[in-house]
C-alpha cells in the first residue's frame, strides 16, 4: 500500500482523489489545500494547511500535487524528503521552475511521474501504439483540435499542453512554434503551428466558445505514409448507459487518463524504479507551450528551446 499525500483543492484534485479510492494499492491518507473535496472519499484522511507539515508528519511514501500553482516549492520540498511524486498537469508555472523540479528529482533518485495526462486516455495510447507499430508508416502532418465551452476553467494555452504531449510522442522533439489567436465576443481561439524534427508539421486548434457545452470536443488526424488515423469524440460512443435512478450517480468505466496515469505511478514505485525521462518530457512540453504563448505575443515563430522564465 502506497501512503499518498494530496495537495490540492480543484476539480484535478477531485479527480485524482476518487481514482484513488479506487485503486487497492493507493491510499490517501492526509492533504493539504483540499478542504473543498469530497468528503466521504476522504473522511479519514489528515488535513494540513501547509504541504510541507504533511509531508513531516504524515508517514507518506508519495505525494499527488494536484494544485495549479507553488509546483516547485511542494515537489522539491517532496524530493528532498525522500517522497516519490506524482504531478499531473503543466509541469510548472514557467521553464525555469521546471528545470528546478527536474534536477530535485533526478538528485533525489524518486519516482517521478507528471505532465499531462492525455497520453494516457485510451484514445491517444490507441494511435500512439499504431504509429510506433508502423500502421500508418512515417508520419508527415498531424491536426488536433479542442473546443470547450465558457464553464471550463482552464485558459486557451492551458489546452495546448494536453495535446503537445500527445503529439511530442508521436512526431518528436518540436524545433518551432507559430501562433496565431483570435478573439470575438463570441469565442477565443489559438492556432498553432509545430515543427517537429525531421520536418514534421503539426497543427493544433483551440476553442472557447461563449456557450456552454454539452461536453468538450477533441479530434485528431495522424497522416503517414502508408495511411491515417482518426479520432472524434462527437462520433466515438463505446457506451450508452440509460439510467432510471437518477440519484446514483456512479460510472461504469473508470480507466479513464487519470486512473491510469496513477496506476502507471504506482507500478513504478512498486519497481522501485525511477520513470526515465519522465520529468524532461514534462519540461520540453512546457517549453513548448510557453513558446506557443510568446509566438502569439512576438507575432513571429518561437523556438521552445530559447524560452526562459
Amino acid at each position: 500500500m502506497v501512503r499518498i499525500g494530496l495537495i490540492g483543492h480543484g476539480s484535478l484534485a477531485q479527480k485524482h482523489a476518487q481514482r484513488c479510492a479506487e485503486l487497492p494499492r493507493a491510499d490517501v491518507v492526509a492533504v493539504a489545500g483540499s478542504s473543498s473535496l469530497d468528503s466521504d472519499i476522504l473522511a479519514d484522511a489528515a488535513t494540513y494547511d501547509d504541504p510541507e507539515e504533511m509531508f513531516d508528519d504524515a508517514a507518506l511514501n508519495a505525494v499527488d500535487v494536484c494544485s495549479s500553482t507553488g509546483r516547485r516549492r511542494a515537489v522539491t520540498a517532496a524530493a528532498d524528503r525522500d517522497l516519490h511524486v506524482l504531478c499531473p498537469g503543466a509541469l510548472a508555472d514557467s521553464p525555469a521552475d521546471g528545470a528546478a523540479i527536474v534536477e530535485a528529482v533526478t538528485t533525489a533518485g524518486v519516482v517521478f511521474v507528471g505532465g499531462h495526462a492525455t497520453p494516457f486516455a485510451p484514445e491517444y495510447d490507441a494511435a500512439t501504439t499504431r504509429v510506433e507499430s508502423g500502421n500508418i508508416g512515417a508520419v508527415g502532418n498531424a491536426r488536433t483540435s479542442r473546443r470547450v465551452g465558457e464553464e471550463q476553467p482552464a485558459g486557451l494555452f492551458d489546452l495546448v499542453g494536453r495535446d503537445v504531449a500527445f503529439l511530442r510522442r508521436v512526431c518528436g522533439d518540436v524545433d518551432r512554434v507559430f501562433t496565431r489567436t483570435t478573439e470575438s465576443d463570441r469565442d477565443a481561439r489559438a492556432l498553432i503551428t509545430l515543427r517537429f524534427e525531421d520536418d514534421i508539421v503539426g497543427h493544433l486548434d483551440v476553442r472557447r466558445t461563449g456557450a456552454e457545452e454539452r461536453r468538450p470536443v477533441r479530434r485528431f488526424e495522424l497522416a503517414g505514409t502508408d495511411g491515417l488515423i482518426e479520432f472524434d469524440s462527437e462520433e466515438a460512443t463505446p457506451l450508452a448507459i440509460s439510467r432510471t435512478d437518477r440519484d446514483d450517480r456512479s460510472v461504469p468505466l473508470r480507466r479513464d487518463e487519470h486512473y491510469r496515469q496513477i496506476e502507471h505511478f504506482l507500478d513504478c514505485v512498486a519497481g522501485g524504479e525511477q520513470e526515465s525521462g519522465n520529468a524532461a518530457e514534462a519540461l520540453a512540453t512546457l517549453r513548448a507551450c510557453v513558446a506557443a504563448r510568446a509566438s502569439a505575443e512576438r507575432g513571429t515563430p518561437v523556438d521552445p528551446r530559447e524560452v526562459g522564465a
